[in-house]
């Protein structure tokens, strides 16, 4: 079931030391906001955010091991300025950056940062200003949870990533191209820009057929595509994706007795 959260940061403290924010081990949506940059201070530095910008912290405690999504809000509304998010090694006040995201989609005010949280961990994410000179400031951030560990993340770089039928985390609802009881499956996480996108993805097999369930949330989403390959090629034509948001593609073999590695590239931008 997805879960909408609503988290509201308080303007008139200092967030430095980061907002305390539970990151639930179930597939859902927190929405955190929204928040005025105008009521925060620049705390943070060293990141990918320009000098001078002002940043919101939050404090991830985490229960699982999962892949997450964060991103900026779409609706106008709640969100009027584009954002650098970061991610900590550790409780905030920020120390040891992991990654930093900054203009994810050209042209838009849309921003967004995937990771993988380890279990019994503590995390901390920084939300900055991506133009510090800018009058708008309102900003409110959602985080998708999925209750997996993402074996692959596309976020719109042409990566071609390892894969393999012959592990896994979980057992899916059956797809269209498995047959028999569904083994333990891999999921990968595609993230994906405002507005419609074609999904486009390529795979090289080492001869053990693989079967791509397309989803638009876990664990048992609405089937938007099944890819069920049997060869090298391309596939994914006629799947278009609508952002913003996190697709996730489920990874099993085809055959019971049969499983093996895979090279995979998805492109959904």
């Amino acid at each position: 079931m997805r879960l909408a959260l609503a988290v509201l940061v308080a303007s008139c403290v200092d967030t430095a030391p980061g907002f305390k924010l539970p990151v639930p081990a179930t597939p859902g949506m927190i929405e955190l906001g929204p928040f005025h940059f105008a009521d925060a201070t620049d705390d943070v530095h060293n990141t990918c955010a320009p000098a001078g910008a002002r940043d919101v912290s939050f404090e991830l405690t985490v229960d699982a091991n999962q892949t997450v999504m964060f991103d900026t809000d779409p609706d106008p509304t709640k969100t009027t300025t584009a954002v650098a998010m970061s991610l900590f090694d550790g409780p905030c006040p920020a120390k040891q950056m992991i990654g930093c995201t900054i203009g994810r989609c050209p042209g838009t005010a849309y921003g967004s940062l995937e990771a993988t949280l380890l279990a019994d961990h503590t995390f901390c994410l920084v939300v900055e200003q991506s133009d510090p000179a800018s009058a708008s400031d309102l900003v409110t951030i959602r985080m998708f949870t999925s209750g997996r560990v993402a074996s692959m993340v596309f976020d719109g770089n042409p990566n071609t990533m390892p894969g393999s039928t012959c592990t896994g985390d979980a057992e899916p609802p059956l797809s269209c191209g498995a047959q028999g009881n569904p083994w333990p499956s891999s999921v990968a996480l595609v993230a994906v820009c405002p507005g419609m996108h074609p999904f486009v993805a390529n795979v090289m097999l080492t001869g053990t057929p693989v079967a791509f369930s397309l989803r638009p949330q876990l664990p048992q989403g609405p089937e938007l595509a099944c890819f069920p390959q049997a060869s090298n090629g391309g596939f994914g034509t006629g799947a278009i994706l609508s952002g913003p948001q996190p697709f996730w593609l489920v990874m099993e073999r085809v055959m019971p007795s049969s499983c093996g590695s895979f090279q995979l590239s998805v492109m959904a931008q």
